[in-house]
């Protein structure tokens, strides 16, 4: 419990542990002392709501001091005139909880196997990138990438060798491409990369990098196969609206299987760029 100035009416034992206080130290002692300013800063904000409305109230707070979750519910004390002169905090510990949903949510937004985004976590942060490209007035590049012969890879030598297959393709392009891309699966063995801040002109130089990773990895692989990319990249310029990201899907995804029909007798880099 809390005065109307911050400082500390009561504190229970499981309180006094976590804070490390002993006995009855901290009465009349404000909060500021115990917490950091930023907690303070939140703690006045909250507190100087239930002393001004009278009404209970409840938040999320995360603590500075060990990273744990508490749901807070912050009860106003009256006097018998019905004025507010005290506030009662009762943190109950959701640590747990919140770890589940993060759990959760990072399943429903990453691809189980390669641990790429999936789909849904591509579209996700692809519209949130998109904002971005609209404030800074800034391009994107879309790179769609068919992971070749997969059915093959599973027809000779099983499913879990394709798996296999997909865990490395995964992994190449991320060595390819910087941490801020947005590098997902979109489906069985359907890859993409969305880059801000890169143009048209870098397009060459990022298929040789890919297909430098591609080299090396068959160079050192004692598989029965080789890996190796069907692409497309489509790059989009401001201003945007709101159906740029799937133009730009469309527009890559077209220009990868326009590739596909050309593997036989052409060059698997050639003509594989498109603007928007």
């Amino acid at each position: 419990m809390v005065d109307s100035k911050y400082c500390y009416l009561f504190m229970n034992k499981a309180h006094l542990r976590r804070l490390g206080l002993l006995g009855e130290q901290f009465l009349g002692q404000p909060y500021r002392k115990y917490h950091s300013a930023q907690e303070t800063k939140e703690f006045i904000k909250r507190i100087d709501q239930a002393l001004k409305t009278g009404d209970p109230l409840q938040y999320e707070h995360k603590s500075h001091r060990d990273g744990k979750y508490f749901l807070r519910t912050l009860s106003p004390v009256k006097e018998t005139g019905g004025q507010t002169v005290a506030v009662t905090i009762v943190s109950k510990d959701i640590s747990e909880i919140k770890r589940m949903e993060q759990s959760l949510r990072a399943l429903s937004l990453t691809d189980e196997l390669t641990g790429l985004y999936n789909r849904r976590g591509f579209l996700t942060l692809a519209e949130q990138q998109l904002k971005t490209a609209k404030r800074l007035r800034c391009g994107m590049l879309l790179l769609s990438a068919d992971l070749d012969n997969l059915k093959k890879i599973n027809d000779t030598g099983g499913h879990q060798e394709g798996d296999f297959a997909l865990t490395q393709a995964a992994a190449l392009l991320k060595r390819t491409f910087r941490e801020p891309d947005i590098t997902a699966r979109m489906s069985g063995d359907e890859f993409a990369v969305l880059m801000m801040e890169t143009s048209m002109r870098d397009s060459k130089a990022l298929t040789l990098r890919l297909q430098g990773e591609l080299d090396t990895w068959n160079a050192q692989s004692e598989r029965h196969y080789t890996l190796s990319f069907s692409i497309g990249i489509a790059y989009c310029a401001p201003p945007f609206d709101n159906n740029s990201i799937d133009k730009l899907l469309r527009q890559a995804d077209q220009l990868m299987y326009e590739q596909k029909e050309r593997l036989r007798t052409r060059s698997p880099w050639k003509n594989s760029r498109q603007r928007c």
